[in-house]
């Protein structure tokens, strides 16, 4: 066989795997069903708060998620060289969850960094960003 038909060859042998391989993954892709558009996934939003009032807030939750399970949000003073400590916490059981705690904050927490924190009871947990209030 010459040089040119087995370039030939061999370049027809490899299209046709190329080929199969493309229209098996459609097939595979095809066979899954619909994909959801998102996961089960933990929620924890950056808290607020407002000295005047004396009052913070974290909201946290869960979506995306087909079974029930408990949720807690908590609303945290992240504390460097000690245990960080907890202004508000609640507690809620559902597959979709959303939800605000509220805690009390003084003069004194002035300059603090506060975090909100999920925690499911399977065990997984999600922290905000940690934000100073100022």
């Amino acid at each position: 066989m010459s040089i040119k038909r087995r370039f030939l060859a061999s370049s027809a042998a490899l299209f046709l795997i190329a080929g199969t391989g493309i229209s098996l993954s459609s097939a595979a892709i095809a066979d899954t069903g619909e994909i959801e558009p998102y996961a089960c996934q933990l929620n924890a939003w950056t808290p607020g708060h407002n000295f005047s009032t004396g009052n913070a807030w974290g909201q946290g939750g869960r979506s995306g998620c087909s079974n029930a399970t408990g949720v807690t949000v908590l609303l945290r003073e992240d504390k460097r060289s000690m245990p960080d400590r907890t202004l508000a916490e609640g507690y809620q059981r559902g597959t979709a969850i959303k939800f605000t705690v509220y805690g009390k904050i003084t003069k004194s927490n002035k300059g603090g960094t506060f975090y909100t924190e999920t925690r499911s009871s399977t065990g997984a947990q999600r922290q905000s960003a940690r934000v100073i209030f100022n």
